[in-house]
């Protein structure tokens, strides 16, 4: 397997569409852009995952595969988010909707033969608000921040759930939010480039679909903790909410400072929490072994 290909495809095809879509040439990102963002997350993530298992079937064999086409469908219907901003109730109702179907195409086997059907009722439930939770959260801080600020937290969130899953005994899905952070490095650099990036409403909602899917799967269908999914999913609601806490008067470098060691903080407990886990698991096994 090529490593450097589930880095390499998902980067240049994610600079390509925002390039594209953005008229980034111009250096600065026309009005349009903010189409471009869905696509280029949806698009380049299922090219990691083409790089990194081949061409998944249709109809979806696993989870991980049900993942790639349901980040497709809302890198889709992200493209009118995008360009027609609708009411607060309308975008969670279709937020909820996309989030629960989302939530039994890749579960649906568990429903049908481990969950109960309070606990099928409950977990989709989980499933669809932490879904909506993110893409509200992600969304609220883009449209705050359309410079580098928000594809460099992105970036760092999808860095540290790789880092998370592949302690959480998943080096498939770990390498698969490898993929979606090597698109939000492609978007740290053009970001830079052009001084303006939005990378709100569509492409907060593939991001956080793509993000909250690993994580569930890393924990129904590996060994990531359950602490650790919720860890990494509240630390992007928590980003919010200290931003917007920020006293408007800080000075720039300290705000930045302050959100990003929040991301930090509350990723870095994750990661440890599974690293832990891990190594208890390895130690037990090898005790086994014995």
């Amino acid at each position: 397997m090529n490593v450097a290909a589930p880095v390499i495809f998902p980067a240049l095809i994610a600079g390509l569409i925002w390039l594209i879509a953005g008229r980034l040439w111009k250096r600065t990102a026309a009005a349009t852009f903010v189409w471009g963002g869905s696509s280029a997350i949806a698009v380049s993530f299922c090219a990691g995952h083409v790089a990194l298992m081949g061409w998944p079937p249709f109809p979806p064999a696993t989870a991980v595969h049900t993942l790639v086409f349901a980040g497709l469908i809302v890198g889709i219907v992200g493209i009118p988010e995008s360009i027609w901003r609708s009411r607060l109730v309308i975008r969670w109702i279709i937020r909820a909707v996309l989030g629960g179907a989302a939530a039994w195409w890749q579960f649906n086997t568990l429903a049908e033969h481990t969950w109960t059907t309070p606990g099928t009722i409950g977990w989709l439930a989980v499933v669809t608000v932490t879904v909506c939770a993110m893409w509200e959260a992600i969304d609220t801080f883009a449209a705050r921040h359309p410079s580098v600020t928000t594809p460099f937290t992105m970036w760092l969130t999808a860095c540290a759930t790789s880092v998370g899953l592949v302690f959480g005994a998943s080096a498939m899905l770990g390498q698969l939010a490898g993929c979606l952070a090597a698109a939000c490095g492609a978007a740290v650099v053009l970001a830079l480039w052009s001084k303006t990036l939005p990378l709100d409403r569509g492409a907060a909602g593939a991001f956080a679909f793509i993000t909250t899917g690993l994580l569930w799967q890393g924990y129904f269908y590996a060994e990531l903790p359950l602490l650790s999914a919720g860890l990494f999913i509240v630390a992007s609601v928590a980003t919010c909410i200290i931003d917007a806490l920020v006293p408007p008067n800080t000075k720039p470098i300290k705000h930045l400072t302050i959100v990003l060691s929040s991301i930090i903080l509350i990723s870095g407990a994750a990661i440890a929490v599974a690293f832990f886990e891990y190594r208890e698991t390895a130690i037990e096994v090898g005790d086994y072994a014995y």
